[in-house]
């Protein structure tokens, strides 16, 4: 019945929207062969918990032999497979067998799969690439005391405190609850570093979406028109690198990669408007030469005051990925812009933006990227190119651009 009825993903491409698409929910795909009998047996699970998880997952099912471009990607070599993403990221939980990507044995445990699924949108709420599995060990403990005991010959009738040889009075007052005291109080400081950052962050998004819209007039607006809208988004960008500024502030102070994943969403999302009001025209004082389409990543550094890709230092600073990302969102934004030039009239801003997104696809096909949300999203710059290329088609079917202003 799960087989059935559960959603399938029969292409690459709807693997990976289906990844790329949810914003808020944690996506679920068991891979796998739907005649197998361990699949049908997991399906039958996940198709009575799908109603149950639905406000924060969403289940999908994929045969590797009608989509076996994943099988070496994410080591798709049992015969059922689980793996969960979150906001194009995978996610991992250490389930306690060592392999922490996926979950590949079959749980038939309703509440118990309910349970995990839940504790990984949790931790992935909270910014973990990594969480551990909510199972309760304790029973395996029960069993495993049951075997030593067992192989240990008859029970021994000594009292605890002659077993243990410990004094009669020390048997009750064996922790010390200043231990736990002390992580306590750690955990409390940890909650007021990220209320802390969680604030700033909070302040920078609001900016961001301002900023945001104020760009988005841009696919309304002629190219002619466009310097005093680019002036009003440079002013709210200015205003996000003051809230930049008070981030790093106080990131500097903490561990680089654990609070990372607070703000890295926001910071791309920074970048990628800085991207773009640059393509648009702005930002010529930060540009090497004033020909270039964006900004370097260094460029994007010293516009933001913060250092970019820091090896030896543990600080606040703009990872590559970080901003890659933020071009690959540019892109994704250009396209759309494309189109809309044409409801405009402009017929040569789609052609110019088909050669610069075509030259910077180009760019990311000379990078090795590893199996990861790079990887994925990168992967979908064609995508963009293909919107681009038929706008331009199209306006040269009609003579509405030179013939050789598409090459």
């Amino acid at each position: 019945m799960g087989s059935v009825v559960l959603p399938h993903l029969h292409t690459a491409w709807h693997v990976d929207q289906a990844i790329l698409s949810e914003e808020d929910r944690l996506v679920v795909i068991r891979f796998g062969r739907d005649h197998d009998v361990d699949c049908m047996r997991q399906d039958e699970v996940l198709f009575k918990i799908a109603e149950r998880v639905k406000n924060f997952a969403v289940i999908y099912l994929c045969d590797i032999d009608e989509v076996p471009e994943f099988n070496t990607m994410y080591e798709l070599f049992d015969p059922m497979t689980i793996m969960f993403f979150y906001r194009n990221k995978h996610m991992m939980c250490d389930f306690g067998t060592g392999n922490n990507n996926k979950l590949n044995w079959v749980l038939e445990d309703k509440q118990e799969l309910i349970d995990i699924i839940e504790t990984i949108y949790k931790g992935a709420k909270k910014g973990r690439g990594l969480v551990i599995t909510p199972r309760d060990i304790g029973i395996d403990l029960a069993v495993l005391c049951a075997l030593l005991c067992s192989c240990a010959g008859p029970p021994i009738s000594s009292p605890p405190d002659r077993l243990w040889n410990l004094p009669k009075d020390n048997i009750n007052n064996m922790i010390d609850h200043a231990i736990f005291e002390s992580l306590q109080a750690k955990i409390d400081e940890e909650t007021a570093v990220r209320d802390e950052l969680h604030e700033i962050v909070q302040t920078l998004a609001r900016k961001g979406r301002s900023t945001q819209a104020i760009l988005s007039r841009a696919h309304s607006t002629p190219a002619d028109k466009l310097p005093p809208i680019l002036e009003e988004a440079t002013q709210e960008i200015i205003a996000q690198r003051d809230e930049i500024a008070r981030l790093k502030a106080v990131a500097d102070n903490h561990p680089f990669y654990k609070y990372n994943g607070l703000w890295t969403r926001e910071l791309q999302n920074l970048v990628s408007s800085i991207e773009l009001c640059a393509y648009l025209g702005g930002f010529q004082d930060f540009k090497s030469t004033s020909s270039a389409s964006f900004l370097t990543i260094e460029e994007v550094g010293k516009f933001l005051n913060i250092p970019v890709n820091l090896k030896e230092q543990d600080a606040f600073h703009l990872t590559i990925e970080e901003y890659l990302l933020a071009l690959i969102a540019m892109v994704e934004e250009l396209s759309r812009l494309a189109v809309n030039s044409v409801t405009l009239g402009d017929y040569s801003r789609p052609v110019q933006i088909g050669n610069f997104i075509k030259d910077l696809f180009a760019g990311f096909q000379l990078l090795n990227l590893k199996n990861d949300i790079l990887r994925k999203r990168s992967d979908g710059i064609k995508y963009s190119v293909k919107k681009v290329e038929d706008v331009v088609y199209d306006l040269s079917l009609r003579n509405l651009i030179p013939k050789g202003g598409a090459a």
